[in-house]
């Protein structure tokens, strides 16, 4: 068995795909837009309120922590210079120290409420560093108990207090951490100035330590020069020039006073003018008995600088935040306009585009299914038809419009083709017409000339057997040739110029067609054909019967029969 390619008519055609209308598609394009501008919108309003929220809770830890802890630093600075001179032979009364214990106790108390519920929750990250400071702080009693009894290294009690102060100073360092540059970098000048600060400060209780025999011991005196290399480096890399005016105004007027004067040059007479006694110790210039006078001076004025910054920066903060804010409402706010402008020009544009769409669609049809077919219809038959009502191109420059454009030329087209096709069909049928009405005419001819031939030798039954068949094939001829010129819009000549017998008809019809020898004809009508229609019944009954013979054995008759009926003759 072999198998049978499909033809294209029997190949199976692919399902074509559901398309998407443009209407969903505008819409789904709208939505789309609509959600990606509104998410953008509210994630940059979101992320500017939590930028907002960071730095107020900032600000808030730093109201609450900056300034207990500064107050603290400050205190326990105190404490540990009047320690000092109690541990270097100093005249200290039992009274003083216990004046300023009781001020470091309160500093204390107020500095302890942060490590419990009054730092913010979502402040928490310096929680670990006020609970160092709190665990620091633990250890002053007995630290203070180990002063007062003069027993222990004078130098491990200092260190206590040195080392609670620089983890105060990291608690400044890590509220220094904003979540916004220019405030990190703001609290820069800040964060110098409490090294700049305790530097001084490590220097005075290193001079109180120092006592009425101004001596030091080489590893003292070496923490006292660089700690005064720690305080000019500071003060004048890390704090002058960053200072806002306010304070950088209070910074000049202090380093530009007497009293600061007067401690820049007793630092440089130590660093300069001491030498070395015997027991290796460091001897110290008699200039440092007026340190203090300048210390007592110039503490007031940089603890107002420190608390100035202190407080500048978190009204800062606080405004900063506020700003932020502000800006974030007010960008949701532009943002949200935007974004209802963009979407209302979106619908509108999508409104526009539908509308033209559907109008473009609607004349499409009318004109395809409606008015185009008839006007075609009757070009076709050669009848006058109004092509007014077609559309015209108007030369648009957009898309829809030359869809619009592309139709009408279509259409115009469509009828103008139709009207030449029409025309075209016209020119050949006449060219036909002529051409077989000439060869009917030839064809009658020779007719008359085998009718004459007939005649003229009728004593010769071979050769008029001969004819007779010659005038049968002819005859078939001419029917062919009038059947041509009929389909070509002619006329048959009308042979016939009264009322033809439909036996006459038959007795024709049979002589025209192929087999008449096998056709038998029972007249059993009187019945009489109009002159104009004779003719061409002829033909019709002559093709009818010649299909027969055709396709019938040939063994077969054709039986013709014409008999009256109700209407009529079948």
């Amino acid at each position: 068995m072999t198998s049978t390619p499909l033809t294209d008519e029997q190949a199976p055609t692919a399902r074509p795909s559901r398309a998407i209308r443009i209407r969903t598609l505008l819409i789904l394009v709208a939505v789309v837009v609509t959600v990606a501008l509104g998410a953008q919108v509210t994630a940059t309003a979101v992320r500017l309120l939590d930028q907002a929220d960071s730095i107020r809770d900032d600000s808030v830890t730093g109201n609450k922590a900056g300034l207990p802890s500064y107050m603290l630093l400050e205190q326990m600075q105190a404490e540990r210079r009047m320690t000092a001179a109690r541990l270097g032979g100093g005249q200290v009364s039992q009274q003083d120290m216990e004046t300023q214990r009781a001020a470091t106790d309160q500093a204390n108390a107020a500095f302890q409420h942060l490590s419990g519920p009054e730092l913010p929750k979502s402040d928490r990250f310096v929680y670990d560093y006020v609970v160092m400071v709190k665990d620091k702080m633990a250890g002053l009693q007995e630290q203070r108990r180990l002063a007062d009894a003069r027993s222990g290294d004078a130098q491990k009690v200092l260190d206590f207090y040195t080392a609670a102060i620089d983890q105060m100073i990291r608690l400044y360092q890590e509220m220094s951490n904003m979540d916004d540059g220019p405030l990190t970098y703001e609290t820069r000048p800040l964060v110098g100035l409490m090294h700049a600060f305790e530097a001084l400060s490590r220097e005075d209780a290193l001079l109180a330590l120092a006592g009425p025999n101004r001596r030091l011991t080489e590893a003292q005196y070496s923490e006292f020069a660089r700690n005064v290399g720690v305080q000019r480096f500071v003060y004048g890399t890390w704090v002058a020039p960053y200072l806002p005016a306010k304070d950088k105004a209070m910074y000049d007027a202090i380093v530009s006073s007497p009293a600061w004067a007067t401690q820049t040059r007793i630092e440089d007479a130590i660093l300069a003018e001491h030498t070395m006694a015997a027991n290796g110790n460091m001897s110290l210039p008699a200039q440092i008995q007026e340190w203090q006078g300048a210390r007592d001076q110039l503490r007031g004025q940089l603890t107002g600088l420190n608390v100035s910054r202190v407080t500048g920066l978190l009204d800062h903060t606080f405004g900063k935040a506020h700003d932020l804010r502000r800006n974030a409402w007010w960008l949701a706010g532009g943002s949200g306009a935007a974004v209802l402008f963009i979407v209302l020009m979106v619908v509108l544009t999508i409104r526009t585009v539908l509308k033209r769409t559907n109008r473009l669609r609607r004349q499409a049809l009318d004109l395809a299914e409606d008015r185009l077919p008839g006007i075609v219809s009757a070009l076709q038959r050669g009848e006058t038809a109004d092509t007014t009502d077609l559309p015209r191109p108007t030369g648009a420059k957009d898309e829809i419009g030359q869809i619009g454009d592309a139709v009408a030329t279509l259409a115009r087209q469509a009828s103008d083709g139709a009207e030449l096709v029409y025309r075209e069909r016209q020119g050949f049928e006449r060219f036909a017409e002529g051409v077989t009405g000439r060869s009917v005419v030839l064809v009658g001819t020779q007719l008359r000339l085998l009718d004459d031939l007939m005649r003229e030798r009728d004593q010769d039954p071979e050769l008029i057997v001969k004819l007779y068949g010659l005038d049968h094939q002819t005859v078939r001829l001419r029917r062919q040739i009038e059947n041509l010129q009929v389909l070509s819009g002619g006329v048959i000549s009308n042979q016939h110029d009264e009322p033809a017998h439909i036996a006459n008809l038959l007795m024709d019809a049979a002589g025209e067609a192929a087999g008449h020898e096998r056709v038998e004809k029972h007249f059993l009508a009187n019945a009489r054909v109009i002159p104009s229609a004779a003719s061409e019944l002829t033909h019709v009954l002559a093709e009818l019967i010649e299909n027969a013979a055709r396709y019938s054995p040939p063994d077969f008759k054709v039986v013709v029969r014409a008999q009256a009926a109700v209407h009529g003759v079948t």
